[in-house]
């Protein structure tokens, strides 16, 4: 994936544990879009997606994952998660939902 995010230009910020989200999310308020991956080594990608919804409910989060059933999806969903990528992730699929929820901002990708 982040081979594919470097060439779009953006200020990409990368974190491997659940504490180290909430650490960029709060020392990054103008953070526009999360891709979240839902199983972290030390907490669940739904938990901090609730958790990060509460603080600011504006900001976009994608649920990234392995698991894709019907269910999984809707687990998502109703964490707060604006969307949803299963892995492995396909780079076509992942520029179309950076395009789609990165129009009008600073972020967007031309």
């Amino acid at each position: 994936m982040s081979e594919v995010l470097v060439t779009t230009g953006l200020n990409c910020l990368y974190a491997s544990t659940g504490e180290e989200v909430m650490q960029i999310f709060h020392d990054t308020p103008s953070i526009e879009l999360v891709l979240m991956d839902i199983l972290l080594p030390d907490t669940s990608g739904f938990l901090l997606t609730r958790t990060m919804k509460k603080e600011n409910p504006k900001l976009v989060i994608i649920a990234q994952t392995a698991y894709s059933s019907p269910s999984d999806i809707e687990e998502s969903i109703k964490a707060g998660c604006s969307g949803h990528i299963s892995k492995p992730i396909n780079s076509k699929k992942l520029m179309d939902i950076l395009d789609e929820y990165l129009v009008g901002t600073k972020g967007y990708i031309s």
